[in-house]
């Protein structure tokens, strides 16, 4: 298991599950508001940035993919 807050960890993990068979263009359509919608329970607005982490890493990602 990586390290980070539970937030970040149970994010981190639906987001995987979520993309899993998705294609690279609709991954790259995911939204902060897709991240917090997928979560399924309000988040604080101090603790969105832990719920979101795990959508900014696969955005580098993708990022790093298309160059």
């Amino acid at each position: 298991m990586g390290n980070g807050c539970v937030i970040s960890q149970a994010a981190a993990s639906m987001l995987c599950q979520q993309v899993d068979g998705m294609s690279l263009e609709k991954a790259r359509l995911l939204a902060p508001k897709d991240m917090l919608d997928l979560l399924g329970c309000p988040i604080s607005p101090l603790r969105q940035q832990c719920a979101l982490l795990g959508l900014e890493a696969l955005r580098a990602l993708l990022r790093q993919e298309s160059d």
